[in-house]
């Protein structure tokens, strides 16, 4: 079985209002996209990492990420597009077609582990697609457009979808390239399966695996990454 993975760092992670991109930003003085890739470079079941990247960065990202700190399994690094599900595209056009399997992860989740990935992989191949996410737990609430609340939603059933998200690569590539032809534009991946009626499996995600999105985010993910840490001695 051939898996290959996408990693999605082209994002500029203008909410974090720092001069540094996103990827770049350092946690416990690495790059938050080498933390990233260890575990890709660290999961069995990866065979090739493609990573995007938006394109004045390729250079930096080959001498800085890749080069320093040895990952041996990426394959190219790549120019991202306008939007998110554009750059997951333009690695996908780089990826064999004789491909199994295809993981999309967020280049900006640095504490996702080898196992959960492993576990997207194996769901993907025996059912087409599947994704890690986690049960909401929070009362959820609908507002209009003045911010006064319109209803409750039932939370029995709703999911906060994560990466990585796995596919086989069939049905990912008829996916996106049903997508463009409809302009359609999803919030992830599993979005564009779903327009096409495929069922996906959830596998359960960790509340580790958060996507540094602002400050809070990065103070927090440090906090659990030297957590992790300690648990391991």
């Amino acid at each position: 079985m051939s898996c290959v993975a996408i990693i999605a760092a082209a994002g500029l992670g203008l909410r974090l209002k720092r001069n540094i991109p996103k990827p770049y930003l350092l946690l416990e003085d690495k790059p938050i996209l080498a933390h990233t890739l260890r575990a890709f470079e660290d999961c069995s079941d990866i065979a090739m990492v493609y990573i995007v990247v938006a394109e004045n960065k390729i250079d930096y990202c080959k001498q800085h990420i890749v080069d320093e700190y040895q990952f041996q399994k990426v394959a190219q690094i790549i120019p991202g597009g306008e939007k998110r599900q554009d750059s997951v595209y333009n690695g996908l056009h780089k990826i064999a077609a004789d491909t199994d399997i295809v993981v999309v992860h967020d280049g900006a989740r640095p504490l996702v582990t080898p196992q959960l990935i492993s576990q997207c992989i194996r769901e993907a191949q025996a059912c087409g697609a599947a994704i890690a996410a986690l049960p909401i737990n929070d009362t959820i609430k609908q507002a209009d457009d003045n911010g006064q609340i319109k209803k409750t939603i039932p939370r029995d059933g709703l999911w906060a979808a994560q990466t990585p998200q796995a596919f086989k690569y069939s049905l990912l590539k008829q996916a996106f390239d049903e997508a463009y032809q409809s302009n359609f534009c999803g919030t992830d991946e599993a979005s564009l399966l779903e327009r096409m009626g495929h069922k996906i499996k959830i596998i359960k995600g960790s509340n580790y695996n958060i996507k540094v999105t602002t400050p809070d985010d990065l103070v927090l993910v440090e906090a659990m990454l030297k957590n992790m840490k300690h648990m391991r001695r």
